[in-house]
């Protein structure tokens, strides 16, 4: 009903902004003009003064000193000639008269030492009266701008209506792009796509109450279709989806990653950050950010690091960690700052690599699921699950070898303390798991193959336990990572309070060191946390199940910039 109307305005609006842009165009060449006449201010006869007569010539212009000196001296003693010049900034106005018998000489000498000729000797004014006048048709420019912002902002009221018009064009446009595809008879028209499931019953009653002169089918697709990717996640693990969609969009025919690379996200973002007062922050920074933001990329990953905010404190509490202080009575886990003792530091980068193993594993149960989606059960218990099994095997026979090597448990103590004596009748169990496991691999790695590619696949699959266990390796960039963070932590507040006993001024420099510290120290955290971590999903993870390349669903309408449907 506004249309009309809004399409006036939108023609007002147009008009009041080519006056705006051919003003703003006008005073730059103005300006130009401008500077172009300051050096000429120097002379006090208008410009059109300094023309040639009949028996002299006259040259005004602009020359460098060097070659006006060259000029000077070569007409030093020729008593036709008469050279003026006024110093203005780095240059010099030069004012030439001489008799026209010496006139071409005097031009040619002159154009040969970089003469400037001036190009305003058609001005009755004199230069300082013209840059009045350029003022002044400034000034009328910038009095035209403020008008015709004053009716632009008058325009403002009918914004909402304009933005609502964009998205209703688009999706008129969307529609008619889309009826391209159809196929028509005089009288008819079939439209074929996609919609939800769930969706099949709301949508065949919308059309069936808009005419009985229709025919509704819904069907499975097959195997040739192509369908675009409905991922369907709950509002916290929807927020992996801009993670994961920087990779490539799921494919409708696999398991949705989503939920997975949430939680692995969030509790690597955690271990890397591991403090109390860096997760509290995080909350905080995180929340106010999504919650500002119109993106919807920007507000997914920034509820991602708000919410990786609760490992990191969790994480913190472990190691008795906020800004680098120990402010808690109790330290369950050793801090990785203690350097004095290296068990320390081998529990900590254990345990990160052991999270490794934990992701690796996921994805392999992720690759036997895309399996049996694909009713390729055998496949996906021989490629998927065996390497499952055999990692627990691993664990259950290196535990205690890794406990004693590395010193943190000794070997006379093995079967008398904790966890490790659960372990130790398992060590042989897990060598038989281990085995086993590649004893399948081995024999079921080329069974799609010729008598040859049986033995090169077999054996191929087995030298594939280098670049698991690379893979694995990878994760102890989780303990790097935190180690520095923490040590930058500690240096910073080391500084800080050594700056305390001088006086009053050395404790606010000392708070200011620390809070530029921590303000450094958490930045280049999140950032390092979250490269590195979407380094840890996109190869060591989704290398093992992942293959994307899906198409997201965008049903017609959705692709509103400004408008909200809502039923």
């Amino acid at each position: 009903k506004k249309e009309e109307y809004l399409l006036e305005v939108i023609n007002s609006t147009n008009k009041y902004n080519q006056i705006l842009q051919n003003n703003k165009n006008k005073r730059v060449k103005l300006a130009n003009l401008k500077a172009q006449l300051l050096p000429y201010t120097l002379l006090l006869e208008p410009l059109s003064s300094y023309v040639s007569t009949k028996t002299t010539k006259v040259m005004l212009g602009l020359m460098g000193d060097d070659n006006f000196l060259v000029v000077k001296n070569a007409f030093s003693n020729n008593d036709l000639v008469n050279l003026t010049s006024y110093k203005y900034q780095s240059t010099n106005v030069v004012v030439a008269v001489a008799h026209e018998s010496v006139g071409v000489e005097l031009e040619s000498v002159m154009l040969e030492n970089n003469f400037s000729p001036c190009p305003f000797t058609e001005y009755d004014e004199t230069a300082t009266q013209k840059i009045s006048q350029i003022d002044q048709e400034i000034l009328e420019t910038e009095n035209e701008d403020k008008i015709a912002i004053k009716s632009l902002a008058e325009l403002v009221e009918y914004d909402a209506d304009l933005k609502l018009m964009i998205d209703f064009y688009s999706f008129e446009l969307e529609k008619l792009n889309a009826s391209e595809a159809f196929y028509c008879t005089n009288e008819t028209f079939t439209l074929e796509g996609y919609v939800p499931k769930e969706a099949v019953e709301e949508v065949k009653l919308a059309l069936t109450n808009y005419t009985k002169a229709i025919y509704v089918d819904f069907s499975d697709p097959t195997e040739e279709d192509t369908p675009p990717t409905l991922t369907k996640n709950n509002a916290v693990n929807k927020n992996a989806e801009f993670i994961t969609n920087m990779y490539s969009v799921p494919d409708y025919r696999e398991a949705d990653p989503n939920p997975t690379v949430f939680f692995f996200f969030m509790l690597f973002m955690g271990v890397i950050m591991a403090d109390i007062g860096y997760g509290l922050l995080m909350i905080m920074i995180g929340l106010l950010i999504s919650f500002k933001s119109k993106s919807k990329g920007t507000k997914q990953l920034f509820k991602i690091i708000a919410i990786s905010g609760i490992p990191t404190i969790l994480i913190g509490i472990l190691f008795n960690s906020c800004l680098g202080f120990s402010i808690l009575p109790f330290t369950i886990l050793p801090n990785p700052t203690d350097t004095s003792s290296k068990v320390n530091i081998m529990i900590i980068l254990l345990s990160c690599l052991g999270l490794g193993i934990l992701q690796i594993c996921v994805g392999y149960v992720m690759r036997a699921i895309n399996a049996f989606k694909k009713k390729d059960i055998l496949g996906g218990i021989v490629d998927s699950l065996t390497w499952v099994v055999f990692f627990i095997g691993f664990v259950m026979a290196t535990f205690n070898f890794f406990m004693d090597y590395f010193n943190i448990v000794p070997a006379e103590e093995v079967m008398n303390v904790g966890i490790t004596k659960i372990f130790a009748p398992l060590t042989n169990v897990g060598l038989y798991l281990m085995l086993g496991s590649l004893l399948v691999v081995v024999v079921t790695a080329g069974r799609k193959e010729k008598i040859m590619g049986k033995f090169t696949k077999g054996f191929g699959a087995l030298y594939g336990l280098i670049n698991i266990f690379s893979d694995v390796l990878s994760y102890a960039r989780l303990f790097g990572l935190m180690l520095s963070g923490m040590i930058i932590a500690v240096q910073f507040n080391q500084m800080g309070v050594g700056m305390f006993a001088n006086g009053a001024f050395g404790i606010v420099m000392g708070i200011f060191i620390m809070l530029l510290g921590h303000t450094f120290n958490i930045l280049m955290g999140v950032l390092g946390a979250y490269i590195h971590n979407s380094r840890l999903q996109y190869i060591e993870y989704f290398s093992k199940f992942y293959k994307g390349e899906g198409e997201p669903f965008t049903p017609l309408g959705s692709k509103m910039e400004y408008a909200k449907i809502k039923k």
